[in-house]
């Protein structure tokens, strides 16, 4: 028997959206000023079955509502501005922030 062969996992990494699909999924979504509800629900469609991370919300936020709107929201669900200003935090999983950062979408945008 020779030896045992080695499977070489990699490590996840960030991979941002291209622009093509960025714009593809904002032209899918209702406008967030008619409600943030439903806009949230949209796109809780689109992206099914993707891990979505703190880069992909940034970006997609940024597009929709410009950097400062988007930077306002992240300070509103407590996240560090320096880290949402930089691209150090891209690749962290957006699970564990979802309900703080929908939280604050919905205080911004009010039914």
């Amino acid at each position: 028997m020779g030896p045992m062969p080695i499977k070489w996992q990699q490590e996840p990494r960030y991979v941002p959206w291209c622009s093509q699909d960025l714009h593809n999924l904002i032209m899918s979504l209702p406008d967030i000023q008619d409600g943030v509800g439903h806009w949230i629900r949209k796109l809780e469609e689109e992206i099914l079955g993707k891990k979505m991370t703190l880069g992909d919300v940034k970006a997609l936020l940024g597009k929709i509502l410009g950097a400062e709107k988007m930077l306002e929201a992240m300070q509103g669900a407590r996240l560090n501005l320096d880290d949402m200003k930089a691209t150090r935090v891209d690749g962290v999983p957006f699970d564990a922030y979802r309900n703080r950062v929908w939280g604050t979408l919905r205080e911004i945008f009010p039914a």
